[in-house]
């Protein structure tokens, strides 16, 4: 009797286990072969538009137009809120109803992303469709909520795989995305047969898997392992690289009055220094074409020993921002001055170099002698003023990520149009291209000192979040 009962309750645990395998077999094939087609096809549309932006650069000025579109569809669709990846995983995770618009959504906006030169992944998309869909077939199914989850995963897999053509990777990724290090291993079958099903679709469709070429491995010395533990410790959840400050990314119309506050003293500071070399252009143009061939080289020599003042700028606008946002006064301060001082070290290298061979420089441009000598003695006179205008360009920077546009602009423009234009104006009639260089050596010095004084007195770290 008791072996009886045993082969019994076998037999009914392999008929439920054979009814199980058999039921997923065919669920799988479903969703792989549907998320498979749809991929494809998102793969198809991507290689489409990305050769088309390739072959016509005007596309990249038509990118705030796309995000103004898929900002109308998402509100149109009632997706204003949508959770993106992290919505379909937690929909794993906590059997979590998706919505099926979500597919058509993510499939426009990326391939508009992509189209006018945004910056979008396609792994993100491919979790997005194929979980949306394998979700929405459990729904049409009426799986239970264990059964839906893993319907999701295997739609997850089916979508990754399709568009990276890599079936194992997207079956053990779809297993483990929801939480790292954790394997659902009830979903093997369906995530790994699921995945091959749409490889086996989407190679049948002619979409090519991504393929990448290793030309060589770096070698992992002594010194790559201090500085990999190095930088583990910085990026501690307390470390010193560490800024973390929650909060949403929706669009806000207080956020849209900060993008105006900011960006419009920023517009006009561009547009008041661009004028202002027109017009130093037409003081220079009556000084003879020797001056203005020698003004115009040696203004483009002199752009080769700013450009480390500009990258330095653009690191102090990253960083301020970042310290901004965290609300650390100290750490703005700290970083603003930091930056300035690397900027004035850097350029007064710059204007070392630029005196030494300001001759050299003139001669990478022209082989006419009286030029040379000209852009030689300009670009030497220019070469006293670089330390300084090296830190007006990092301390605008430091400024700019804290909201001090303004300032900016009202410096910029005292010290262009109220003293380079006017020391130009009266200094080029007796001293010809030598004068104009004069005013702009004396200019950029003024300005240097004009904005160490602004960033000493500190009131523009109330401009921005610190206020």
């Amino acid at each position: 009797m008791f072996f009886s009962g045993q082969l019994a309750r076998f037999h009914h645990w392999q008929h439920r286990d054979l009814w199980a395998f058999c039921k997923w077999v065919a669920l799988s094939v479903l969703v792989g072969s549907t998320v498979g087609l749809v991929s494809s096809a998102f793969a198809f549309c991507l290689s489409q538009v990305t050769a088309f932006r390739q072959a016509h650069f005007w596309i990249l000025f038509c990118l705030p137009l796309a995000g103004l579109v898929i900002l109308a569809l998402y509100h149109i669709l009632n997706m204003d809120n949508d959770g993106g990846t992290e919505f379909i995983l937690a929909s794993v995770r906590d059997a979590r109803q998706l919505h099926v618009r979500q597919v058509p959504l993510i499939f426009i906006a990326t391939v508009l992303t992509h189209l006018t030169g945004g910056s979008a992944g396609r792994e993100g998309a491919a979790l997005q469709i194929g979980g949306s869909m394998g979700n929405k077939l459990g729904q049409l199914l009426h799986l239970d909520d264990r059964d839906e989850r893993m319907i999701t995963m295997a739609g997850m897999a089916a979508g990754f795989s399709a568009l990276f053509g890599t079936p194992i990777g997207a079956a053990v990724f779809a297993m483990e995305v929801e939480s790292v290090g954790v394997m659902y291993y009830s979903a093997i079958v369906p995530c790994f047969l699921s995945a091959l099903v749409a490889k086996w679709v989407a190679s049948a469709l002619g979409i090519a898997a991504t393929g990448f070429t290793l030309a060589s491995a770096p070698h992992l010395t002594p010194l790559v392992l201090l500085q990999l533990l190095a930088l583990g410790v910085l990026l501690l959840r307390d470390g010193p690289l560490c800024i973390r400050k929650p909060g949403s990314w929706r669009i806000t119309s207080a956020c849209l009055r900060n993008l105006w506050r900011v960006g419009t003293p920023l517009a006009a500071e561009r547009a008041a220094l661009s004028s202002a070399q027109v017009l130093l252009v037409r003081i220079v143009s009556g000084l003879g074409t020797v001056a203005i061939a020698a003004n115009s080289l040696g203004v483009s020599a002199e752009g080769l020993c700013y450009m480390a003042g500009y990258g330095i700028q653009d690191a102090s606008i990253a960083l301020i921002g970042q310290a901004v946002g965290a609300h650390r006064r100290d750490m703005a301060k700290r970083f603003a001055w930091l930056c300035t001082m690397m900027g004035i070290g850097i350029m007064a290298l710059s204007g070392v170099g630029l005196w030494l061979f300001a001759p050299a420089l003139m001669g990478i441009f022209t082989a006419d002698a009286a030029v040379i000598a000209l852009g030689a003695q300009v670009l030497r006179i220019e070469a006293f003023a670089e330390p300084m205008f090296g830190a007006s360009i990092v301390a605008s920077g430091a400024m700019q990520g804290a909201g001090d546009s303004t300032g900016c602009f009202v410096l910029n423009l005292v010290s262009m149009w109220g003293i380079r234009l006017t020391l130009a104006s009266l200094l080029a009639p007796h001293f010809g291209l030598v004068g104009v260089w004069m005013a702009m050596s004396f200019e950029l010095t003024m300005r240097g000192v004009l904005f160490l004084v602004r960033l000493a007195r500190g009131r523009w770290l109330d401009k921005g979040a610190l206020a």
